[in-house]
C-alpha cells in the first residue's frame, strides 16, 4: 500500500498482525535492499536492549538483562531462510551484531563493509522505558546517511500517540527509513504494519514478503478508525498534558519512598518507575493486594502505560492505589 514517513517523501506500507512480524519485515527490507543494489546480502546490525519482545525477534542484549542468543539466532534464521531462495545461504554469512544503546562511538566502530543498517527503539518498552538521547539518534541518522545504511525504528510500543507525538521519532527531528508499528494502531485488534520510504522499499516486490492475515479488511478498518481519533494535534496535546500531570504526581510520590524508587522516566503516557530493587514482586503485590495492574520491565522498572483516554479521576485512583501499595509493601504488610 501507499504510506509515508515525514520528511522522507512517499513510501510504502506492508501490513502484519504482530509487532515481531513487522520488525521482521523491516529486516527483510534491509537485506533485500542491498541484494537489489549490490547483488550481495548485507547483514543487519541490531541495537542491544533490554527489550524482551525485540529480543525474541532479534536476540537483543544489553547490560545485566540477557536474552537467549540461541533464540535470537533461530528466529533470524527464519527471516533469512525465507529469503534464501534469492538472497543467500543462511544466517552464518550475515554476521548479525549488537551494540549498546546510546554508545554512538561503539555503533560507528561496528560498521563494516557488509553492514545493512541499524535497528533501534527510540524509547525502549520492555527494556525499562529508556529514552535514547537526541545525540545518539541524530548520530545514527548521520552514520546511515554517510555510509549508505538504513535506519529502522521499532515503534511497536512507543508509537501511535503513546508519547504525545503520533510517532516517537518526531521528538528527535530524525526520520527513519523503515518503521515497525503495532499494538496501539489496532486499538485492541491484532494489527501491525511496516512503513518504509520508496528508497528503502525499492527491492520489495510482490511476493517478497507474505502474511496470511496481514492487511485484512477488518484490521485495516480498525487501524483507520484509531488514526481518525489519535492523528490530530488536539488529541496529541491532551496526551502530552495528561502525561505531564501524571509524571508530576509520580515524581512527588517517589520522594516519599526513597528506599523503593529511584526515578521516573519516559514521555507522554509511556512512563516508568525505576525501582531500587527487582520490580516484579512489587508489580505482583499491586495486582494481588490493591487491584492495580502495572507491568514489570527491564532495569527494575515498573511500566505505567495507561489508556490514552484516561482522565484526572483515573489518575487520582491510580495514585491512591499506588501509594497504598507502596506503603504496605515497604512495611511488609499484606492487606487482609
Amino acid at each position: 500500500g501507499e504510506a509515508g514517513l515525514a520528511g522522507r517523501g512517499d513510501g510504502r506500507l506492508a501490513g502484519g498482525v504482530a509487532g515481531r512480524e513487522d520488525d521482521e519485515i523491516g529486516v527483510e527490507l534491509e537485506i533485500v535492499d542491498f541484494r537489489e543494489v549490490e547483488q550481495a546480502v548485507r547483514p543487519v546490525f541490531a541495537e542491544r536492549s533490554h527489550q524482551r519482545r525485540a529480543g525474541r525477534a532479534f536476540g537483543a542484549r544489553r547490560g545485566d538483562q540477557a536474552v537467549s542468543r540461541e533464540m535470537h539466532d533461530a528466529i533470524l534464521r527464519q527471516v533469512v531462510a525465507a529469503l534464501d531462495r534469492g538472497v543467500g545461504e543462511g544466517l552464518a554469512r550475515h554476521d548479525l551484531r549488537a551494540a549498546v544503546a546510546d554508545d554512538l562511538a561503539g555503533a560507528e566502530a561496528a560498521i563494516g563493509p557488509n553492514t545493512a543498517g541499524f535497528l533501534v527503539e527510540p524509547i525502549q518498552g520492555e527494556g525499562g522505558i529508556r529514552e535514547a538521547s537526541s545525540e545518539f539518534i541524530a548520530g545514527l541518522r548521520a552514520l546511515c546517511d554517510e555510509h549508505g545504511l538504513l535506519l529502522l525504528f521499532d515503534e511497536v510500543q512507543c508509537g501511535v500517540a503513546r508519547t504525545g507525538k503520533l510517532y516517537a521519532y518526531e521528538h528527535y527531528g530524525v526520520t527513519p527509513d523503515i518503521m515497525a508499528t503495532a499494538k496501539g494502531i489496532g486499538g485492541g485488534f491484532p494489527m501491525g504494519a511496516c512503513l518504509a520510504t520508496e528508497h528503502a522499499a525499492r527491492g520489495m516486490g510482490l511476493g517478497t514478503h507474505g502474511s496470511t492475515y496481514g492487511g485484512n479488511p477488518l484490521a485495516m478498518a480498525a487501524g483507520g478508525a484509531v488514526l481518525d481519533v489519535v492523528a490530530n494535534e488536539e488529541f496529541l496535546a491532551e496526551v502530552t498534558a495528561k502525561g505531564e500531570r501524571l509524571r508530576s504526581r509520580l515524581e512527588q510520590f517517589i520522594g516519599n519512598y526513597p528506599e523503593l524508587f529511584e526515578l521516573v522516566r519516559g514521555k507522554g503516557l509511556m512512563l516508568g518507575l525505576k525501582m531500587r530493587q527487582e520490580s516484579r514482586p512489587f508489580v505482583a503485590h499491586l495486582r494481588d493486594n490493591h487491584g492495580l495492574l502495572t507491568v514489570a520491565a527491564g532495569d527494575n522498572t515498573v511500566r505505567v502505560i495507561p489508556p490514552l483516554v484516561i482522565d484526572d479521576a483515573h489518575i487520582d485512583e491510580f495514585m491512591e492505589k499506588l501509594s497504598a501499595g507502596a506503603a504496605s509493601y515497604q512495611a511488609g504488610v499484606v492487606p487482609a
